[in-house]
């Protein structure tokens, strides 16, 4: 394998990243995210800030038609959830009373979080608020939205992994495993 490019967007550590569409979101212990773009082998730095008062710990590009003037969300140590446009700009802000551990986008209306306090919570991006909570985890949670089949995937350091459906609630299954879940 050939190293193509080395970026230094971060003095510390980076403690999540996604790529999608030709752009790059990182996010790391010392505050920072950093949005690149890459095209035809050209990278280009759009932007880097320090919005979140926290290390951001999970993060996630919307990959979703509808709601395209929110290009990404941010999960912060402090709880708070940021969300940025295309250019970095920040939309707006939640705030979650634990740490978030992950983040997905379920449509181009609704996220889910997981978070230290063992919830998975839906947020609508409209009102800013709590839609459902799943509390069935003990420790952080790992969220995953499944848009097939319209279900959420909860897994947690509590050895358990959950299947729910999203808009009734309803659990569908639950695997007790041998190990730590800390990523679905």
């Amino acid at each position: 394998y050939k190293l193509s490019r080395v970026i230094h967007a971060h003095k510390r550590d980076i403690r999540c990243l996604d790529y999608y569409g030709g752009m790059l979101l990182t996010g790391g212990n010392d505050k920072v995210f950093s949005l690149h773009s890459y095209h035809d082998g050209n990278h280009t730095l759009i932007n880097s800030s320090d919005i979140c008062e926290a290390e951001i710990v999970a993060l996630r590009i919307n990959r979703l038609e509808g709601n395209e003037h929110l290009f990404a969300v941010l999960g912060c140590r402090n709880g708070k959830i940021y969300g940025i446009d295309r250019e970095g700009n920040p939309c707006f802000e939640i705030s979650h009373d634990s740490p978030i551990s992950s983040i997905d986008f379920i449509d181009s209306q609704h996220i889910i979080t997981g978070s230290w306090d063992g919830k998975a919570i839906v947020w609508s991006l409209t009102s800013r608020a709590k839609v459902s909570e799943y509390t069935e985890h003990k420790h952080a949670v790992a969220v995953f939205f499944n848009p097939t089949t319209n279900q959420i995937v909860s897994g947690s350091q509590d050895k358990a992994l959950n299947l729910w459906e999203w808009q009734t609630g309803k659990k569908v299954l639950r695997f007790k495993t041998h190990i730590a879940i800390s990523s679905v």
